[in-house]
């Protein structure tokens, strides 16, 4: 089954993107990543699903209809405790300052609506979840009267490629972002 993602679902998609998912948003822990959950499944700006089989969450998607609008919700609403642990975690890891500073200067984030995250359970994988969550995303994005989108991923992450190449994505460019290879790509909908 799949449901809207809720509050509720926060920390099991909190170990999930920690798991499975790279990038800084990852890389700045757990306690930062739960904090964006708990902003965003409330937040007009964007919108995920959980598929949920037997009470428990083997997968997510989450995308954005106004990335940059997002992100300064994320930052307005979760506030002193995301500044914190945002603050604590860039200590911990001075590395982390360079990524972060490359994210804020990002050009290729237009405001253009994006899938920012999907992770399935690499235990549940092959049974057609990751397909059934961009099959309810597209719905989503319909709902919405949005009917294109992109996402970026790691250059050398072949599969994940192959799995949106499959499903009709199109590449659109590469680019270099911290040093690493990403590729962006786009989807047109029907209505």
């Amino acid at each position: 089954m799949i449901c809207d993602m809720e509050e509720k679902h926060a920390a099991v998609v909190v170990e999930l993107h920690c798991r499975y998912l790279s990038g800084l948003l990852a890389d700045l822990g757990k306690n930062v990543v739960k904090i964006f959950y708990e902003v965003v499944s409330a937040s007009e700006k964007g919108f995920g699903y959980v598929y949920v089989e037997n009470g428990q969450v083997l997968g997510f998607v989450f995308a954005t209809v106004d990335h940059p609008g997002l992100y300064r919700e994320v930052i307005r609403r979760g506030n002193v405790r995301l500044l914190s642990s945002v603050f604590f975690a860039l200590l911990k890891n001075p590395r982390l300052i360079k990524e972060a500073i490359s994210h804020l200067r990002n050009g290729h984030r237009a405001s253009s609506p994006e899938l920012s995250y999907i992770a399935v359970d690499e235990r549940e994988r092959g049974r057609g979840i990751g397909e059934a969550l961009i099959e309810r995303l597209n719905e989503g994005f319909r709902r919405r009267d949005i009917h294109y989108y992109e996402l970026s991923v790691d250059g050398d992450n072949e599969v994940a490629r192959k799995f949106y190449e499959d499903r009709s994505f199109v590449l659109c460019y590469e680019f270099s972002e911290c040093g690493l290879l990403r590729c962006r790509y786009s989807l047109t909908i029907g209505s």
